[in-house]
């Protein structure tokens, strides 16, 4: 059961994977953004531009309600990258953005309040990276144990066994496999 979880949300992080290698460099030139807003008027925001992700929470707007999106060309002259605690040069004029390694955020206090964070796709694509390689190298083990007489579950030595059953752990062992 655990092992189906896992593949599948390896899967799954195979497609983020996807979706932020195609929408990191589409947001340096067309930036996007996904809104829900509730009927108290709180919404959040999900939007990708100038090369990064940011999820922002926004309280007491007046904005309508439901699902808003939208899209538009930023201001950008190409391609730059922060140091590790250089102000964020796109919200600088109006907010005070606290970055760290390219990860910033900021809060807004008042009667529309805004919460916010951002990251690069750079990390959100490492983060995607990591949990599908792992995957595929857990099923090359399972399978190159499988070929040479090994229990898939457990690893035990299969050699001679002709119950069909891995004395170990129990796991049914297919006729192929069974140590003959």
């Amino acid at each position: 059961m655990f092992r189906r979880v896992f593949y599948i949300s390896a899967i799954f992080s195979a497609f983020l994977l996807v979706a932020t290698l195609i929408l990191w460099p589409v947001s340096k030139y067309r930036a996007g953004y996904a809104e829900y807003v509730t009927t108290g008027g709180d919404g959040l925001v999900l939007a990708a531009d100038y090369g990064r992700t940011r999820v922002v929470y926004m309280s007491g707007d007046s904005r309508a309600r439901g699902w808003n999106f939208g899209a538009s060309n930023p201001e950008s002259d190409g391609w730059s990258y922060l140091t590790w605690n250089t102000p964020d040069p796109y919200l600088q004029p109006y907010i005070a953005a606290p970055t760290f390694l390219g990860v910033g955020w900021y809060r807004i206090t008042g009667p529309g309040s805004d919460t916010a964070a951002f990251i690069p796709f750079s990390y959100l694509a490492l983060l995607f990276d990591f949990l599908h390689f792992f995957a595929y190298r857990s099923y090359r083990r399972r399978r190159k144990a499988a070929g040479i007489g090994l229990c898939r579950h457990c690893g035990y030595n299969l050699t001679g066994n002709t119950s069909g059953v891995c004395p170990e752990c129990g796991t049914v062992i297919p006729p192929a496999q069974s140590g003959m």
